[in-house]
């Protein structure tokens, strides 16, 4: 089956601390071809062309090489990075074309994708880039619209159970 599934990576890869980042100025994708074993990206600003009711890119600024084949193992699904020198002069639109063969037979396009900005190699330790002031702690605000609504029932004061004395002994029948 023809597919073309285009979405902005963080380029972590997954992993929390950004472990794979290369810090070539890169900014990063995942994609799912399906079944087609071949692909391109095309990178391009806002402005847009319909062709047989398909969006595109219009005039894009870059179009990558025809890469592949993917390997079989892939199942269709990969990443790339994509240099951060194409992203000049408004150009921040991505779109992925894939094919089933090298010769470009059995096209599948994307939707077009506003690619992310890469975060910097290393970020300032957030116990130096806070003010030095005292925390403020800020209450949840949530206003019930209906009395029987759980989430109220939750939130709203509960009537305090009765007490005994416990100067007297209880009571047993």
């Amino acid at each position: 089956m023809a597919l073309a599934i285009l979405q902005a990576d963080d380029g972590s890869g997954g992993n929390p601390g950004g472990d794979d980042v290369d810090g070539g100025g890169q900014r990063w994708f995942r994609f799912d071809i399906g079944s087609n074993r071949y692909f391109r990206f095309a990178v391009g600003g806002p402005e847009r062309r319909r062709l047989d009711g398909i969006g595109l890119i219009d005039q894009p600024r870059y179009i990558s090489p025809l890469q592949g084949p993917l390997p079989e193992s892939a199942m269709g699904r990969g990443r790339f990075g994509i240099d951060e020198a194409h992203f000049a002069d408004g150009a921040e639109f991505v779109q992925m074309m894939s094919y089933r063969t090298r010769n470009r037979e059995g096209p599948a396009v994307s939707a077009i994708v506003r690619a992310m900005r890469p975060l910097p190699q290393r970020l300032a330790p957030v116990a130096f880039s806070a003010p030095r002031q005292p925390p403020v702690a800020h209450g949840l605000l949530y206003r019930c619209t209906q009395p029987d609504d759980a989430a109220c029932d939750a939130w709203m004061p509960q009537p305090t159970p009765a007490r005994h004395d416990v100067t007297r002994p209880l009571e047993t029948p």
